[in-house]
Order: C-alpha cells, then sequence, then structure tokens
C-alpha cells in the first residue's frame, strides 16, 4: 500500500503491473513541435497508475532522473530502470508485443520499451516530469513527501515505481523512422 498524505489519510493502493492490461489508442494528434501521437487510455481512463514492484521488491535507477547534454531547468527527464527480475521482463516483452499489435502496421520500426545493455542488463526507460499535473512525486519509506526529480537524490536509488504508459509516439528521424510507447514514472518510493 502506498500513502499520500497530501490527497487522503487512506493508503492509495495501485495494482501490480501484468501483461493483461485492457488498452485502447485515443485519436492521432500533432504536439506543437510536430511529433504525432496517441494517448493511451486503459479501461477507458487516461493515465492508469501501475506500480511495477511489490515495496520489499524494488528497483534501482542506476543514473537517476536526469537528461544527456543537460542545460539546466528542463522539465521531462529520462530515468533508466534495472529490471533483474526475469517476471517483469516476460510482462514488459509481452507488453511490448500488445502495444506494437495495437498500433498496427506501420512504416517505421517499433521501438521496444525495454534495452538488454550487457553492463547493467535489462532497463527500463521512464519519463519523469518536474512540473505540471504529471510530475512525479518522490517519497521516503515513512511516506514523507520528498518532492521532484531535482529534490531527491535518484543516482544508484533504489526505488519501488508507479507508472502510467501515457502516449504511443511517431518519429521521423534522419536515420529512418520509429514509433513506441511512453511510460512516465508518477510516484516513486525511494527505499
Amino acid at each position: 500500500e502506498f500513502f499520500c498524505p497530501q490527497m487522503s489519510k487512506e493508503p492509495m493502493v495501485y495494482p501490480l503491473i501484468s501483461d493483461d492490461i485492457p488498452s485502447q489508442l485515443g485519436p492521432l494528434q500533432t504536439s506543437k513541435r510536430g511529433q504525432r501521437f496517441a494517448t493511451i487510455n486503459v479501461n477507458g481512463a487516461s493515465p492508469a497508475l501501475f506500480q511495477l514492484t511489490p515495496f520489499d521488491q524494488p528497483l534501482t535507477a542506476p543514473f537517476g532522473a536526469s537528461v544527456y547534454q543537460a542545460k539546466g531547468g528542463e522539465t521531462r527527464l529520462n530515468c533508466d530502470l534495472h529490471i533483474d527480475n526475469p517476471a517483469l521482463v516476460t510482462i514488459f516483452r509481452n507488453l511490448d508485443r500488445k502495444f506494437e499489435e495495437l498500433l498496427g502496421k506501420q512504416k517505421s520500426t517499433y521501438h521496444p520499451m525495454l534495452h538488454d545493455d550487457g553492463d547493467y542488463g535489462m532497463r527500463l526507460r521512464v519519463k519523469v516530469s518536474t512540473e505540471g499535473t504529471g510530475a512525479c512525486k518522490f517519497w521516503s519509506p515513512d511516506k514523507t513527501l520528498i518532492g521532484n526529480a531535482y529534490q531527491a537524490k535518484t543516482k544508484g536509488a533504489a526505488l519501488v515505481p508507479v507508472i502510467s504508459f501515457t502516449k504511443a509516439w511517431f518519429m521521423k528521424t534522419a536515420g529512418g523512422a520509429s514509433h513506441g510507447v511512453t511510460a512516465e514514472l508518477r510516484h516513486a518510493i525511494l527505499t
């Protein structure tokens, strides 16, 4: 159970991630920067939140929440989560297959959520917002709000992540075109 003192005195319980998430795509849209995307709805709601691990099985964030070549003050960061639990790896591989089928045949390559890195093993990259309604909140084990990704020490941290699948994206680059799904970190309990 996860407790959010700002919202209620009652514990908040998020379902553990599984590979049978009933997902639907919203209409195709174009962002201000020209990127095509579609929202992901789960049971008709967006965003739906899922806890990745039980509290006694945290994941590690070897690099913390950051961006490559940071200029300072970025509001969207990346955070790689090391996944060494074979069951969780299977869940994300199945979700990748499901999302790829949901997106249908494209003139681009599907970009999986999981990446295998020889040095760090399997990693899941999540987006971390520092501002706005989707800003990620970091919590201490005693359920005290630490703050956002700039206020919490995330590099090398062990954490229990709560994520949401927010959108499917379609991108053209100089090297070709790709599409995939964005997973956003919404809550993290630093253990």
